[in-house]
């Protein structure tokens, strides 16, 4: 697998619609932590989880087995799962869609739950917050929301075909091209392939 990172040719115009797609992504990474902060703080008063935690910090291995499978069991119940994250989300990029897709949305769900991971399971202590200016990519899982176009793998559009003359990203119903140094060959050799995947950084 080959990864490159290019320059988007942006004027001001673009760099607005750029802006406005950083900031909802940072709206979506603060509605899923304020819902993950409540999860885990409904977490941390349960007497069971409590009780379960003191066990399983004093006990042997196969105590600690059995008070670590019990707690894990709480945690699903209180929705502190990637899955479910991703389906809290749902109805908000439902009401977002022209602004984030499906798959940016579960992506970004998905960053947020690597963060409670560490609460739970490592050495973090909160998830926290994000401005606008702190979220620095705009990813996608797949080629839904954040498309790359090239002349050799031409792109589709609503089932019909679009010519693509130049490289370029489609995101936000606007393209951007793509700045690319042909004259080296490991670029040359990566993009004789189809591009799987894209994000704006």
């Amino acid at each position: 697998m080959h990864t490159l990172r290019f320059p988007l040719k942006t004027g001001r115009q673009k760099e607005q619609v750029l802006s406005k797609g950083f900031t909802a992504m940072g709206k979506l990474h603060n509605v899923v932590v304020k819902e993950c902060k409540k999860r885990l703080r409904m977490l941390r008063r349960d007497p069971e989880y409590r009780a379960l935690k003191k066990v399983y910090a004093k006990t042997d291995s196969a105590s600690r087995r059995e008070a670590g499978a019990a707690m894990n069991a709480l945690v699903k119940s209180y929705g502190l799962t990637e899955n479910s994250l991703h389906a809290f989300i749902r109805p908000w990029q439902a009401r977002n869609r022209h602004l984030v897709s499906s798959h940016q949305a579960q992506e970004e769900a998905s960053r947020v739950y690597a963060g409670v991971e560490k609460v739970l399971y490592g050495k973090g202590k909160d998830v926290h917050f994000k401005k606008a200016q702190d979220i620095l990519t705009i990813a996608s899982k797949s080629w839904n929301g954040l498309q790359y176009y090239d002349p050799l793998h031409t792109g589709y559009y609503k089932k019909s075909v679009r010519p693509v003359y130049l490289e370029e990203v489609f995101y936000l119903n606007t393209h951007f091209r793509v700045v690319i140094d042909w004259s080296d060959p490991y670029v040359r050799e990566s993009l004789d392939h189809p591009v799987r995947y894209a994000q704006i950084e």
